[in-house]
């Protein structure tokens, strides 16, 4: 599931989606529509946005690590002589 942070102000909402990869996924573009429409829905739903409101902008960043399995023996590559 993807980290959302969102920071209510007197200009408005800001909504920044992080979503974290470490495999290649064709349809990363359709999941984050998916998680931008749930926060919408969500948003609504908790009437933090009117009916009339205009829908905040979400930033997506997909942050991808093919290689995430090499920094598993880091500490002890760190601490070698």
């Amino acid at each position: 599931m993807p980290t959302v942070l969102h920071q209510a102000h007197e200009i408005g909402i800001l909504s920044i989606l992080l979503e974290f990869q470490s495999t290649f996924d064709r349809l990363m573009a359709v999941r984050l529509l998916t998680y931008i429409g749930l926060l919408y829905e969500d948003l609504h739903r908790s009437k933090a946005i009117g009916p009339d409101d205009p829908l905040p902008p979400v930033l997506p960043i997909v942050l991808y690590n093919r290689y995430a399995h090499i920094w598993v023996n880091a500490p002890r590559l760190a601490f070698t002589s």
